[in-house]
């Protein structure tokens, strides 16, 4: 759960206008969510080379994300940002991906530890992979990071391990979503 606040606000604002190479924005679907996707293209150029889905780890591509992704990244030193209420142990048990190191946050209104973990991009390895689950908070610092460090991959995963870190299970982990042929 995370408190609406100004800073907040302009922050993700910031993120969804912002411009650099290989820095993938994911928006809300068109069909599901059509208010919020008329506000994020308000601030997004529609030209924009690196746009996706914001479910796209989700949805309809999670069980290739739990097939694939764990091999695809065995090789890296992996980061992970999260909750404190998250458990990267049961993750290494379920899905086999190892974090190196793990930096936690409340889990409830993680924006209020902003000005104490932006800077963090300095302490991440060259070439190494930063995985977020931390709501609204990780597309700022996705942003703000890759900013500094584009030789370090940030990847907001948002709520796609939760059933290993937490034992939640949301609509799109029980395959319950109500079909939508543009996100899932």
């Amino acid at each position: 759960c995370q408190k609406v606040s100004q800073s907040l606000q302009d922050k993700l604002k910031e993120a969804l206008r912002y411009v650099q190479k290989n820095y993938w924005k994911g928006l809300p679907c068109e069909v599901c969510w059509p208010r919020w996707k008329r506000h994020a293209d308000f601030y997004v150029n529609r030209r924009y080379e690196y746009l996706t889905c914001a479910v796209v780890n989700t949805n309809r591509n999670l069980q290739k994300v739990y097939a694939e992704f764990p091999e695809a990244i065995s090789h890296k030193f992996i980061y992970w940002v999260s909750g404190n209420n998250q458990n990267i142990d049961n993750l290494e048990k379920e899905t086999g991906i190892r974090i190196a190191q793990k930096v936690s946050l409340p889990t409830k209104n993680a924006w209020s530890e902003y000005d104490r973990i932006k800077s963090f991009y300095t302490i991440f390895n060259p070439r190494s992979i930063v995985i977020l689950s931390c709501g609204p908070m990780a597309e700022v610092l996705v942003k703000e990071w890759f900013e500094k460090r584009p030789d370090v991959t940030f990847l907001d995963m948002g709520s796609t391990f939760e059933p290993f870190t937490r034992g939640i299970k949301h609509r799109c982990h029980r395959g319950t979503l109500p079909k939508c042929e543009v996100c899932n």
